[in-house]
């Protein structure tokens, strides 16, 4: 439900700003494309419950952070 109500269109008004990450950096771009395409294949196979749903969240949020530091040394 939270996937389908909400997520669904929070992640597509995400998709859809990352034009702007790409007149940055167009690898932090695909990156973040990425990961965001392997929460939607998690939602989609792996999570069924809270716990899951919180988990795989967490590791989304984790990796685009990740990335983006990355993008942000790069560019230092």
């Amino acid at each position: 439900m939270f996937y389908i109500d909400y997520a669904l269109e929070k992640l597509n008004e995400i998709r859809e700003s990352l034009i702007l990450v790409e007149a940055v950096d167009t690898e932090l771009k695909i990156k973040l494309e990425d990961i965001i395409e392997h929460f939607e294949d998690q939602m989609g196979e792996h999570v069924s419950t809270a716990r899951e749903l919180n988990s795989s969240l967490t590791e989304m949020a984790r990796q685009a952070i990740k990335a983006m530091q990355i993008a942000q040394t790069r560019m230092a």
